[in-house]
């Protein structure tokens, strides 16, 4: 009944992991990778909701091999 809100999340939260991906990259060139693993452990420590995003951030530059 309520899938579309589900696949709406996703959408949204795959459009934030590219940008941020994109803004990694150009402002940190290569040590984009070393910046998201950073920003896992920094996020990860607060307790953060952002931790998840920069996981999936970090995973997606992996996979680029940036």
């Amino acid at each position: 009944m309520f899938g579309f809100l589900r696949t709406r999340k996703r959408k949204l939260f795959d459009a934030e992991v590219d940008q941020i991906v994109g803004y990694l990259i150009v402002r940190h060139g290569r040590a984009a990778l070393a910046e998201a693993v950073l920003k896992v452990e920094e996020h990860t420590a607060r307790g953060s909701r952002r931790a998840k995003l920069y996981r999936e951030v970090e995973k997606r530059l992996r996979r680029r091999k940036v």
